[in-house]
């Protein structure tokens, strides 16, 4: 269904009182619609379909990038189109999923318009305490679609392609002809399960309603962001 018709959506599913409900992003386009949605499904458990945070693969980096494997967090450029609100919500979700960063700041460097005249794609600057850096870059959507993340760490990188679909991962190594210079090099490259996403989403709601296990991306967490992005 297009974004503007999700709230109304939701709020008459509700009158059905559905054992659960998946939905689409973005929950609604503003915080007074997503607050009146949290409300009134309190007593139905809801997620919303933010497929990579599904995806074995990503969960995985996220494991190694919470216990130190690529050691502390250096700066990180992403590149996204068509609309913040429309698409951006899918980068704004992975970045705090992967990341633990506690942003403090943020400048809006530019827009575009490429997708609805309500929605433009911005690109900004985020920096924490610490003063690491994550850029966002809005890249046309006219000229082509474009989703990767490019995260630096002292000991490794991580690189996240092809809209999700691959991974690349490099490590930091010494020098063959230069021993006390220290480069980064290509370590991996794989595929990820994000062609399978709706099947491991289903998968994730069924465990919940047979084992009553966490969820992932819940009302709460996705309003957190949607007021980050605000």
């Amino acid at each position: 269904a297009p974004d503007d018709l999700h709230y109304m959506i939701l709020k008459q599913l509700v009158i059905y009182k559905p054992a659960f409900v998946l939905t689409e992003k973005p929950l609604t386009l503003d915080l007074d619609e997503a607050r009146e949605i949290i409300e009134i499904y309190k007593d139905i458990p809801v997620i919303v379909n933010f497929r990579r945070k599904f995806v074995p693969e990503i969960n995985e980096l996220k494991h190694k990038i919470s216990n130190g494997y690529y050691g502390e967090f250096l700066f990180g450029n992403s590149y996204y189109g068509k609309g913040f609100k429309h698409n951006g919500c899918h980068l704004i979700n992975l970045m705090f999923h992967l990341l633990n960063n506690k942003w403090s700041s943020f400048i809006i460097e530019d827009e575009i318009f490429d997708y609805e005249n309500n929605d433009p794609s911005y690109s900004l600057t985020l920096k924490d305490d610490n003063k690491c850096s994550f850029s966002i870059k809005a890249v046309d959507q006219n000229h082509y679609g474009i989703f990767e993340f490019d995260l630096f760490f002292k000991k490794g990188r991580i690189r996240i392609k092809d809209t999700g679909f691959k991974i690349e991962e490099f490590k930091v190594k010494k020098n063959q002809i230069f021993p006390t210079f220290k480069t980064i090099e290509k370590d991996s490259e794989y595929s990820t399960q994000l062609n399978n996403s709706l099947l491991l989403t289903v998968d994730h709601i069924y465990q919940f309603l047979t084992e009553k296990g966490e969820l992932i991306c819940t009302l709460n967490e996705v309003y957190f962001e949607m007021n980050f992005m605000n």
